[in-house]
């Protein structure tokens, strides 16, 4: 959606929510080049801080950025729910208390909204510290009292309370806003009914707040925006009107407003009606009729803030000296080390009055070894901050005063100037950086790159005449590296400005990169060309993965048909990818073309490629073809036609393997066509091209556990492929598990008794492996067949395997079906807040488990949210045989259950990781009932949503899994069921009597190995510990 609703906009109801979009921008002059300078930290404006309620990526997340450059400087902090994305989850409104940031956070749906919890926010992070769900009943919370819509927050600095902006409806002609009182807990007090709708609202440093809220005619339409300043009452007090270029402003839906407090400055985010541009402003609060509002700069599209909070300075009263201003900190323009600090005397005070009066200016230099200072004491302190000078300033109110520091820091100086209205008070602060010595050159300027030929393109550009830091730089003395992406290959290291690059290779986007640097001052800054695309064709075999960015962008696309439909490139992640639109209003006819590709007369290559189409019931028709160049009327052969395709659910993703033997030796294209007359969605995930040989053997896949015992055979299963025209006969080829130490490679698992492979097939050889040392390494499997003619694809993919000691059971069963596997924040443990507690069920025929199992350990798998090993979080296990098969929202109870587990356990970042139980308490399981599993957790999460879990039986429609999170209290009263649960890893172990054990004598070299106390430990004794074990009825002792 890129604009409001065409019709008027209303005054006497709420707004809907709608993303806004990114006002038109100006053309920009050319900054011109300069001398030495101070680093200019203030063009771009006051930084701010604001959560988001509409994201591009439709996450929402923190954000900081600068108010007059927020299109372009605007930095994503954090994610709030990195697997939301339909931008459901996140913060509404929050307010900084003078200590701790406060949110609300809220889900937003496609008709309502639902208030989920508040949380404390760190500032320069973005993570939520603290956070409490104080509503258990969404659906009643409004009709209860409990929910009153709350739309906007606002700190009072003169009362120290908390404030919030809530819907008014009850009234059903004429909405109005209500305004609260709130603490951290969310529990919130009417103040009053305001006598209007607000949008937003912001209390000044001095207790008065102001809001906008929209101009309306006798029939309510909005006609503009209105400025509203109100009394200790909260009574309006006066109103202005708000005009940008002479013109009403029509505030089309919620927004946010926030004072600098440091300058008194007001700053408001709007979002406005009909066009639905974002845009941020500094209003005067001068109150008048009307007034000019002063235009910082545009929000990108997409993007919608709220809860906007500026970092602010104090100074010792109000009455104490405001800003100075024009503060500049010149370097000497020749490298010497002195520096001149210069600005002009305020003559307000912190409060915006009439400055009494001027004894002296401070001036400070940051220390080399500054901590982050929140305050102004932190940052004068002597920890943080050296006082060089304090000059005599009386009757001196609004003039220009200077100041030479002889002795510099070598590098970025920071000097505070800091007014005193009297001897000793500290005014308002502000600060200036410049660059003393050998500056890093700025980055080269008016760059470009001009193809001569497919293995020769020329780059040239024009040297800087700053440094990086507006310090000095000797002209003479810059030197550039220079190169080439997206190889990442270093093409010179030179003095030129220009250079003609002759060793492209392959069909490619190829862009420079050139960083001007000196000796004296270091590495400089970079320049990057636009892309040039050249090289010769490809040789076999080759792989596009057209999930990355630079290998999509690779690709040629046609728009045959004319539908203005093409395939295109629009993101990393698995809804995304390299995708193509197509609509029922049009026929589609749409090609993508690879790059060049070298192909021999008379060798046939197979092209094997995946596709998905993620609309069901929808008919297209796929076909893949060779042309000689990129485009359908260079197409030489047809090689694969699926026509009349259909499909009854979404994401159906199919993989075909069409081939082509070239008539000629050349330069030929392949070409993917899609033909639909409705409207779906088509991805093309990659295209893997090869030549066919006779005899070709290659290694597809390694599955295995993330999880392995040490001098334990464990098990893996490797998917082999016949990619040659001939049949690999049984046991002629091997099977290797290799262990990457870090030092070298081990081998830990072989079988050459093998299966027969027929030409195209793929077979699944399983294999047992015995790692020797104890931690997390990489593993992978290998072929080998004697006459393979192409080596290169010998080898899996790497599996992370984290080696348990000899004692662990090794995981025996695993619990999931795979057609319904997917991902979910929830159970086992969702890290909402501090705790958490999950119910999950598992049924007898999924465990398959052996009579009288005894169980040993369990453990779930998860991709980590997170960077860093997360603090130690105490579990509790619960677990019980059970004939239930499906549970319902209520209470978690554990009255009847077994705690089998109790202690310490820690989340870990990275992928795949599997998070393992070894029970306090073995379990007896009854292998024909259902597995009831109970988890706690307490602890500091790792991150909100810290893990997303591997799970199975999505949308099964059977309830099999409960969870509830919160902070303290804690009472577990109101759990949500839900479908999906947890993929279980189990380890069951054969307790027997030793008694029992009866082999013949035959097979005893292969017999079951326990250990004295009858748990089975493998069947061989080759690598055991030293120590007394039972084979085949006779006690073997290891040395």
């Amino acid at each position: 959606m890129t604009a409001l609703p065409a019709s008027a906009q209303k005054t006497n109801v709420f707004p809907a929510f709608k993303a806004p979009v990114a006002p038109p921008v100006a053309a920009q002059s050319e900054n011109p080049w300069h001398a030495t300078s101070s680093i200019d930290d203030k063009s771009k404006g006051v930084v701010a801080y604001a959560g988001q309620t509409a994201d591009p990526s439709k996450k929402r997340g923190w954000v900081k950025f600068p108010v007059k450059d927020a299109y372009n400087s605007m930095e994503k902090v954090y994610v709030y729910h990195p697997t939301d994305d339909q931008q459901i989850l996140g913060m509404r409104c929050g307010a900084f208390d003078g200590e701790k940031y406060h949110a609300l956070f809220t889900r937003i749906y496609t008709l309502t909204e639902y208030p989920d919890f508040y949380g404390t926010i760190d500032v320069k992070s973005g993570e939520v510290t603290d956070s409490i769900r104080v509503w258990r009943d969404w659906t009643n919370a409004a009709k209860n009292g409990e929910w009153q819509s709350q739309y906007d927050m606002a700190y009072n600095p003169a009362d120290g309370q908390t404030y919030v902006f809530g819907q008014n409806l009850e009234n059903t002609d004429q909405a109005y806003t209500d305004l609260y009182t709130v603490d951290e807990n969310g529990n919130f007090e009417l103040v009053t009914t305001l006598d209007f709708i607000y949008f937003n609202f912001c209390f000044d440093y001095d207790g008065t707040m102001w809001a906008v809220r929209a101009k309306a005619d006798k029939n309510f339409n909005a006609v503009g925006t209105e400025l509203v300043k109100f009394n200790q009452d909260y009574e309006v007090e006066s109103v202005m009107e708000l005009l940008k270029e002479k013109n009403p402003i029509i505030q089309g839906t919620f927004g946010s407003m926030a004072f600098d407090y440091s300058t008194g400055d007001l700053y408001w985010y709007a979002v406005t009606y009909p066009n639905a541009y974002a845009y941020l402003f500094r209003v005067p609060t001068e109150m008048k009729k009307s007034c000019e509002l002063e235009y910082m700069g545009g929000v990108a599209t997409g993007t919608m803030l709220n809860g906007m909070y500026i970092p602010y300075l104090t100074a010792d009263s109000r009455e104490a000296a405001g800003r100075v201003t024009s503060i500049a900190a010149v370097p000497a323009d020749n490298s010497v080390s002195k520096n001149t600090v210069s600005w002009t005397n305020p003559t307000l005070a912190w409060n915006r009055t009439e400055l009494s009066d001027l004894a002296e200016v401070r001036v400070y230099r940051k220390k080399a070894d500054a901590k982050g200072a929140n305050t102004t004491a932190e940052l004068l302190s002597a920890d943080n901050a050296e006082l060089l000078a304090t000059l005599p300033a009386a009757g001196k109110k609004g003039e220009t005063m200077e100041w030479e520091d002889a002795a510099p820091l070598n590098g970025i100086n920071t000097y505070y100037v800091v007014p005193c209205r009297v001897a000793g008070e500290i005014g308002m602060p502000d600060s200036v950086r410049c660059f003393s010595g050998n500056d890093a050159p700025a980055a080269p300027v008016d760059i470009k790159a001009t193809k001569l030929g497919e293995q020769s393109i020329k780059v040239e550009w024009t040297a800087p005449n700053i440094g990086a830091n507006n310090g000095y730089v000797n002209p003479a003395s810059i030197k550039y590296i220079v190169t080439r992406q997206p190889d990442n290959k270093r093409v010179a290291n030179t003095g030129k400005t220009s250079l003609v690059d002759e060793t492209i290779t392959g069909d490619d986007n190829y862009y420079y990169q050139v960083q001007a640097y000196t000796e004296e001052g270091g590495k400089g800054g970079v320049a990057t060309t636009e892309k040039v695309r050249a090289g010769l064709g490809w040789d076999t075999p080759q792989k596009f993965n057209l999930f990355e960015e630079n290998e999509a962008n690779r690709w040629t696309v046609e728009d045959a048909g004319k539908s203005g439909a093409n395939f295109s490139y629009t993101g990393p992640l698995d809804y995304q990818g390299y995708t193509l639109w197509t609509s029922s209003s049009r026929e589609t006819d749409s090609w993508a073309f690879s790059p060049k590709l070298n192909l021999k007369k008379g060798k046939t290559y197979r092209f094997t490629y995946t596709v998905e189409d993620r609309y069901p019931k929808v008919e297209f028709s796929y076909y893949s073809a060779i042309a000689t160049e990129a485009s359908k009327d260079k197409v030489v052969q047809t090689i694969g036609s699926h026509e009349c395709m259909y499909s009854e659910t979404n994401y159906n993703k199919r993989t075909y393997t069409d081939t082509f033997t070239p008539t000629e030796d050349g330069v030929y294209h392949f070409g993917f066509n899609v033909k639909t007359e409705d409207a779906d969605v088509f991805c093309l995930y990659n295209l893997n091209v090869s030549e066919i040989f006779d005899n070709d053997i290659a290694a597809v896949s390694l599955s295995a556990s993330s999880d392995a015992v040490t001098d334990y055979e464990n098990k893996a299963t490797v998917k082999v492929a016949n990619l040659g025209k001939n049949k690999i006969e049984e046991n002629s080829y091997v099977v290797r598990v290799m262990l990457d130490t870090g030092n070298g490679l081990t081998q830990i698992g072989y079988n050459k008794w093998v299966p027969e492979i027929a030409a195209g097939d793929i077979v699944s050889v399983e294999m047992k492996y015995t790692p020797t040392l104890e931690g997390t390494f990489d593993i992978f499997a290998t072929v080998e067949m004697e006459g393979d003619q192409e080596l290169g694809n010998n080898k899996t993919n790497t599996v992370s395997v984290t080696c348990e000691a000899t004692a662990s059971t090794p995981w025996t069963n695993v619990v999931t079906d795979p057609a319904t596997e997917w991902v979910n924040t929830h159970a086992p443990f969702e890290c909402y807040g501090s705790n958490d507690q999950s119910l999950m069920l598992y049924y007898p025929e999924e465990i398959n488990a052996t009579p009288g199992s005894k169980l040993m350990r369990i453990g779930f798998e998860y991709d980590a949210n997170f960077d860093e090993t997360s603090e130690e979080q105490s579990i509790q296990i619960y677990m019980k045989n059970t004939k239930e098969r499906e549970c319902e929202d209520g209470p978690i109870s554990t009255d009847d259950m077994t705690l089998v587990y109790d202690g310490i356990n820690y989340f870990v970042p990275g992928q795949k990781n599997i998070i393992s139980f070894d029970l306090d308490t073995p379990f007896e399981y009854d292998n024909t009932q259902s597995l009831c599993i109970v988890t706690f957790r307490s602890g500091t999460r790792p991150a909100m949503f810290g893990c997303l879990w591997r799970t199975f039986n999505a949308e099964g429609g059977t309830y099999r899994s409960m969870h509830e999170s919160q902070n303290t209290p804690y009472n577990g009263t109101n759990c949500w069921a839900e479908d999906q649960v947890p993929v279980l890893y189990m380890a069951f172990d054969k307790y027997v009597g030793i008694k029992d054990i009866n082999v013949s004598e035959e097979n005893n070299e292969n017999a079951p190995v326990y250990n004295l106390n009858g748990q089975y430990v493998g069947n061989s004794t080759k690598l055991l510990k030293a120590g007394i074990y039972i084979q085949g009825g006779k006690k073997i002792v290891v040395k």
